[in-house]
């Protein structure tokens, strides 16, 4: 009952008499004419009246009618999508003839606009300029609401609403959609599917708490609209209005600020150093020379500035009004290449000596430590933007408004898509990433009268990212294509160097999108309804193809004669493919030797590709007044996407896996109608509370990077070849005669066919469906004491055709193989000794292919929560908003990227083992923010000067730790697959405990603001701020080691070990990695280190 459009606000009331009955035909105006703002109507046979379309801000509604005082109310307060609910009450003219009135301004309750931010939550100027924001990322305000948390990595920059990925969210401006369709988040920004490219090798589950302190990656630009022309926005958790749509997820809507006839403007600037903040205990620099290792944390030098302005005016007073903002950015922050493990370079006695049986000896074992280091070390890094936008209102005539504005955003991060301060990469190794961002917009406003309006937007957006790799340094062997040096990943939680296999993307996305939303508006009686359609044309050019150069893996456990990736890399690095002899696996003088590498992968075929899609919706939606203290709204919304044709279909695939899917259809769902219903009642007067009830069904969105991986993922050469091979396969180095495929060699052309079958495809299930949720809630709010709101609600989800992936390229199981634990005695959940079997899979259905992904729509999940929360709003300079939330998230394992993971079930016949906790299950959160203006009032004017003018603002945030499962590290594959338990290269939790068990301790922080306010003349206003973002420097751990367990040599009886890694059990296996349960990584942006900034604004 709350939500209008996206756009503008409603304001409604009743007017009355001394004696309480109505009023009709009373004359009513809502004005702001210093933006030229004026609506009239008159009030009905029931005394009512409403405008229905008043953009947010603060009016003044003046009524008058025959007979009584006229009544002028100031300061109404609109707010986007909000309903401002009045009841006005006359006097005779006899005693009065003017009545002037302001509109409270303390918290209350209001039927149609609900106090509490479980289910919505305003965030206004006042609040964006008072608040604590770090880096003027505005949409971190949104973390207030009690059900959005950080996104599954923990890096803070997307939002997750109710258990639900962050694809499935929306986001508009000034009613307009500012989201990309290709990787389904908004604009400038994208998901981070590099996890799925590690998950290709070690089989971990992507997202979650495993990344380490140096491996997080840049989503895109800092931000892509700036602050300063932010009016206000309005974050839904869950929104019963049919206006809503494209997502199942949260729903983010802002409107920007416009012109007024006063000349107006800002200007700002705030600076960030690393010289004044704290340091993160896990930047950990290490290096090593000739035997001598050294470690230590460091902070490199970070400085960030930010500064911009705005400005403001009437072109012609009361019609034409303009508005300017410009916000840049400059930040240079070096980063140093490091190990991810400080342990990293320090061999055990165990691994010396299973080098010198392979025929390494101490020196050639030095010199290849010493290369290595010698590739790692200082690099110097940037990540500046500038963000220009302008917009025009003109009121053409009393009934007509007209509103032109452009948005552009030019984001360059040199080196910068790693973004911790110590990176486990070689300083050639981060890789540069870009964002181009334009955006116009129109909208015509038509009232035809007090009743009825038309609206009709439209918008063209074209969001362009690209990234390019570092040119490598000169002692790196270049030998792939166009100079490349193929990526080496030595793992777990060592250094990757060499060309990034993520940096293939020249454009990923190049995305135009045309849009078009007609909405009607008819208020009658005690009913407004509002109809419309809303059609997006969409035109996606990628020219992606990951891991073009190759990427060699070396990671290992204890069988099969290895120690660890880096003793495989050493032995490799020594007897390369221009040593000989060369490849020193399991030993030099072994009658058969290979080399050491895990596995080596690498694609061809199709880079570029060009495709187009269609979203169309049409909603129909009913708020109705059914009488004082009863309010019902009503809605449907239809919704469709059309995908495009496939371009590269593949019979002979088709004819194999044709009962699941097919390459010559893409998915088409016609179904999808979504009925909303709430309910505002206050059976006992709105004083003694409100009672608000919403249920309806939401229909949400597939990424366009899905559609890109099953029209490129043919498994032809004409589409995309993907390859993945061990040290075993028989093939030759393209770059040494007469030598077999080792380190280093790179394929710079298409392989043999006996190695293109290892490739991979993607095709649709040919029952998918959109995602489909069923949300509701249950709140009530009470007003206990004057200015303090207080509200309990209850929030649910019932998730249903959630995206999800699985190999069908595997033949039924014909045999279970039978796992021991070993150890892990008094861990919670595992039993040492404990027997299990689950089936294995030996065999692909067709040996022509490796992994053929079937993308379905089988996942299923739901959402719980409970959330309390107390507000009190602008009385006695004191403000402040507390809540708590309690809430249980469970699902099947859904995809949480754009890109479709290869297989994400344990089991690719059944999801028994997968339900559990979702990664994105956060059980408690309480989050609170204050702002305090203290105010002495005294006849002093010089104590008064000193003592007043300070404004004290905080927001203290604390959530449950990310989950995390207990992983096992090891087993046997499939061609073209990866390594688990049973074989199919599926999910590699601990099936007998399953998923997302395990937490890492609670994030908090406490963020303060201080301003000092002064005036420099009558309209000119002075601000200086100091800001404390994690104040306590409280330490929020976002990464851990989840190897939990090696994969050990079957016995005698057939039954294989699973040995539980922990110290102890780590120094007998003579390894030198981190134990299970080690803390890795503090890396969110929201719960850093200490952080200091400082500002300075000029308001005027």
């Amino acid at each position: 009952m709350h939500a209008q459009t996206t756009v503008e606000g409603v304001v409604q009331g009743t007017i009355v008499d001394p004696a309480k009955s109505t009023v009709v035909h009373a004359s009513v105006s809502l004005e702001d004419r210093s933006r030229g703002l004026v609506f009239r109507t008159t009030s009905d046979q029931h005394g009512a009246f409403i405008f229905s379309r008043a953009p947010a801000g603060f009016y003044t509604v003046t009524v008058r009618a025959p007979g009584f005082a006229t009544l002028v109310v100031s300061q109404v307060r609109v707010e986007v999508g909000g309903v401002s609910t009045l009841q006005l009450r006359l006097t005779l003219a006899a005693l009065e003839t003017s009545v002037t009135v302001v509109d409270n301004e303390v918290e209350s309750i209001s039927l149609d606009r609900p106090a509490g931010t479980a289910v919505t939550h305003v965030v206004d100027t006042e609040e964006l300029q008072t608040l604590p924001v770090n880096g003027r990322r505005w949409q971190s305000f949104a973390l207030l609401t009690p059900a959005a948390n950080q996104d599954d990595d923990g890096i803070g920059e997307l939002l997750s609403f109710r258990g639900l990925a962050v694809t499935q969210n929306s986001t508009t401006i000034d009613g307009l959609s500012d989201d990309q369709s290709f990787q389904s988040v908004p604009r400038g920004m994208s998901t981070v599917d590099e996890a799925k490219d590690d998950a290709q090798v070690s089989g971990v589950e992507s997202g979650g708490a495993r990344r380490t302190a140096a491996s997080w990656r840049r989503r895109g630009a800092a931000y892509t609209f700036s602050q300063e022309a932010v009016r206000e926005f309005r974050v839904n958790t869950q929104n019963y209005s049919a206006l809503y749509g494209r997502g199942v997820g949260g729903s983010i809507a802002t409107i920007s600020k416009s012109g007024t006839d006063e000349l107006h403007g800002s200007g700002f600037y705030t600076a960030r150093s690393s010289t004044w903040g704290a340091t993160n205990p896990f930047s950990i620099a290490t290096a090593y020379r000739d035997g001598v290792i050294t470690s230590e944390v460091v902070k490199p030098h970070d400085l960030r500035e930010q500064f911009g302005g705005t400005v403001g005016g009437a072109l012609v007073r009361g019609r034409l009004f303009y508005f300017y903002a410009f916000d840049q950015q400059r930040r240079g922050f070096p980063a140093i290449g490091a190990p991810g493990d400080p342990e990293f370079y320090r061999l055990t006695p165990m691994q010396s000596a299973l080098l010198a049986n392979r025929g390494v000896t101490p020196a050639k074992g030095n010199a290849a430590l010493n290369y290595l280091s010698g590739l790692t070390g200082k690099v110097d890094r940037r990540d500046d933007q500038t963000i220009n936008f302008i917009k025009l209102d003109w009121q053409a005539s009393r009934r007509n408004r007209i509103s032109v504005q452009y948005n552009r955003l030019r984001s360059a991060a040199p080196a910068g898509l790693r973004g911790a301060p110590v990176v486990d990469r070689g300083a050639a190794s981060l890789g540069s990433g870009y964002v181009r961002l334009d955006t116009a917009a129109a909208r015509w406003t038509w009232t035809l009268s007090s009743h009825l309006s038309h609206e009709i937007r439209f918008a063209y957006g074209h969001d362009l990212q690209y990234e390019q790799a570092q040119q490598p340094l000169p002692q790196e062997p270049a030998v792939g294509p166009g100079g490349y040096v193929p990526q080496i990943s030595i793992g777990p939680a060592g250094l990757t160097f060499g060309t990034p296999a993520g940096v293939g993307r020249r454009a990923y996305p190049d995305e135009d999108r045309l849009q078009m939303v007609d909405t009607v508006s008819w208020a009658f009686g005690h009913h407004l309804v509002q109809a419309g359609v809303d059609v997006s044309l969409l035109k996606d050019r990628v020219s992606s193809l990951d891991n073009t150069v190759g990427t060699f893996h070396y990671d290992s456990g204890t069988t099969n004669g290895h120690a660890g990736g880096l003793v495989d890399w050493i032995t490799d690095y020594t007897f390369d493919v221009h040593a000989y002899p060369n490849g020193g696996c399991p030993s030099i003088s072994a009658t058969v030797h290979n080399f050491c590498f895990r596995s080596y992968t690498q694609s061809f075929g199709e880079q570029k590709l060009s495709f187009h899609t269609q979203e169309w919706a049409g909603f129909i939606d009913d708020n109705w007044r059914v009488r004082p203290g009863l309010s019902v709204r009503a809605g449907l919304r239809y919704e469709y996407e059309l995908l495009p044709l496939p371009q590269h279909p593949n019979a002979a695939l088709d004819s194999v896996f044709g009962a699941w899917g097919s390459t010559s259809v893409l998915p088409e769902d016609r179904n999808n109608f979504g009925p909303r219903l709430g309910l505002s009642w206050a059976p006992f007067g709105i004083s003694n509370g409100v009672l608000r009830v919403g249920y309806g069904i939401y229909y949400g969105r597939l990424p366009g990077a899905t559609v890109q991986s099953a029209l490129v993922n043919t498994a032809q050469t004409v589409s995309s070849t993907h390859i993945s091979i061990t040290p075993n396969t028989i093939t030759a180095c393209p770059q040494v005669a007469n030598q077999g495929f080792g380190y280093v060699c790179s394929y710079t052309s298409m392989p043999s066919a006996a190695i293109t079958s290892t490739t991979s495809a993607t095709i649709f299930n040919k029952t998918f469906r959109m995602p489909m949720v069923q949300q509701g809630s249950v709140a009530v709010e009470r007003q206990v004491g004057h200015g303090l709101v207080a509200s309990a609600t209850y929030l649910f989800n019932l998730d249903r055709q959630l995206a999800g992936a699985v190999d069908r390229n595997i033949a039924p199981s014909a045999q279970v193989r039978t796992f021991m634990v070993q150890g892990g005695r008094g861990v919670p959940g595992v039993l040492d000794g404990e027997l299990f079997a689950v089936p294995v899979y030996t065999a692909r259905i067709s040996d022509r292919y490796g992994p053929v992904t079937v993308v379905n729509s089988g996942i299923n999940a739901s959402y719980n929560a409970l959330t309390l929360e107390a507000r009190r709003r602008g009385r006695h300079g004191l403000e402040f908003h507390l809540s708590w939330t309690w809430s249980k998230a469970i699902d099947q394992g859904q995809n949480a990227g754009a890109s479709p993971q290869s297989n994400s079930q344990f089991d690719p016949f059944t999801v028994q083992y997968d339900k559990g906790l979702s990664r994105l299950n956060f059980p408690h959160k309480i989050v609170g923010s204050a702002v305090w203006e203290p105010r002495l009032r005294t006849r002093e004017a010089w104590l008064s000067r000193i003592a007043n003018g300070w404004t004290l603002s905080g927001i203290f945030y604390e959530t449950s730790g990310r989950p995390y499962s207990y992983e096992i590290f090891g087993g046997t594959r499939l061609t073209g697959g990866r390594e688990s338990i049973n074989g199919s290269g599926g999910a590699v939790y601990l099936p007998t405990v399953g998923r997302n068990t395990l937490r890492l301790p609670d994030t908090s922080r406490v963020d303060l603001r201080i301003a000092r306010l002064v005036r420099a003349g009558e309209h000119v206003r002075v601000r200086a701020t100091v800001e404390a973002f994690n104040l306590a420097n409280h330490v929020s751990y976002t990464g851990v080691q989840q190897r939990a367990f090696l994969v050990g040599v079957p016995a005698t009886n057939g039954v294989t070990p699973l040995i539980y890694q922990d110290a102890e059990t780590i120094a007998r296996e003579g390894l030198n990695v981190r134990p299970f349960g080690v803390y890795t990584a503090s890396a969110a942006n929201n719960t850093r280190e200490r952080q200091i900034q400082i500002g300075l604004r000029l308001d005027f």
